[in-house]
């Protein structure tokens, strides 16, 4: 039998075609039918490249193509089907929030109504609308939605988050296409002063190359206290890293009081006294102690091991705001 796939010479009738080869061709139609994304202009066999995971949408609504939803819960656990979950497991999608979803979120590959199943890009290339905070910003990451002329957007450009690889020019306030690489990509250190105390997390204002607050409330962004730090207070500056294992950015150093001051005893000191105030003179190794109404810190005579005079000198240690006396000038002993 002579090469069933030998191609037609120059004038060859259509129809001098093989049977063999014009069925291999309907077959290689097919298989490329059935790998495009009827939901968008996208084939699939793009999408694969990818990581992708199946996503239900939670969110109560249709989702269009491409759509960004926050990674909410699974859908089945292992008590609720564990072949499911170590197999093929699902996650539930929802409107993203910037408290509950930095870091942890996916782009659909098709639109899904509610409650419908589909899958989602977790890692790697995905096209995204973005809302500009900056156009020199080269991440992005969840925010709490902002609209522009009748669209919503759940993802703002910063310093955290999915890498830039490339964004539409636009200015700061307005909505653009980007690609955008999703995944553990190494993000820099971020700066930042809190906006208000810091107890299990608090908001921040990221900091400019001088180490100034940028105070735009579009710029805020969670830090949480993974260091269990209990001086973390409004207006103190601090680092902080993005963990992708948590999809959120931990704070890994904060300013805090000094942990060393020298002082002057307010009232005199005896051996029985748990506690006695005192004047600051100087200190080290952190901020200015915080004070009482009349501008006296608290030291804690630890083990009732120390006295002194009204006036007498010491050195006191301590952390989160709380000194022990480590040294103090001594009254003679009694005659």
């Amino acid at each position: 039998m002579g090469d069933v796939f030998q191609k037609l010479p120059a004038g060859a009738p259509i129809t001098a075609i093989s049977r063999t080869a014009y069925n291999r061709m309907i077959d290689m139609l097919r298989w490329w039918l059935t790998q495009q994304d009827t939901t968008g202009p996208k084939a699939k066999r793009n999408v694969q490249q990818n990581t992708t995971i199946l996503v239900k949408n939670a969110t109560g609504d249709p989702v269009d193509f491409l759509a960004v939803l926050g990674i909410d819960d699974i859908l089945y656990d292992p008590t609720d089907d564990e072949d499911q979950f170590k197999t093929q497991p699902v996650i539930e999608g929802a409107i993203p929030t910037v408290a509950d979803h930095s870091g942890k979120w996916v782009v659909l590959t098709t639109g899904l109504a509610d409650g419908e199943i589909g899958r989602a890009i977790i890692a790697g290339i995905a096209s995204v609308r973005v809302y500009v905070n900056d156009p020199d910003d080269d991440h992005c990451d969840i925010i709490d939605v902002e609209t522009v002329d009748g669209e919503d957007c759940y993802l703002g450009t910063g310093s955290g988050g999915a890498q830039i690889l490339w964004m539409e020019d636009g200015e700061a306030e307005t909505i653009v296409w980007a690609l955008v690489r999703l995944g553990s990509t190494p993000t820099a250190p971020r700066l930042f002063q809190l906006n208000s105390d810091l107890s299990e997390y608090a908001y921040a204002y990221p900091t400019d190359e001088n180490g100034a607050a940028i105070e735009d409330d579009d710029l805020l962004f969670l830090v949480h206290n993974t260091l269990g730090a209990n001086w973390g207070y409004t207006g103190k500056k601090g680092v902080a890293i993005f963990e992708p294992t948590l999809g959120k950015w931990v704070v890994v150093s904060m300013q805090q009081p000094a942990r060393w001051v020298a002082f002057s005893l307010a009232t005199a000191l005896e051996y029985t006294s748990d506690t006695v105030s005192a004047a600051v003179l100087s200190y080290w190794d952190g901020y200015s102690p915080e004070v009482d109404e009349n501008g006296y810190i608290g030291l804690v005579n630890s083990g009732n091991m120390f006295a002194g005079d009204e006036g007498a000198f010491g050195l006191a240690s301590g952390a989160g705001g709380l000194y022990h006396i480590v040294q103090i000038e001594c009254p003679p002993p009694p005659e």
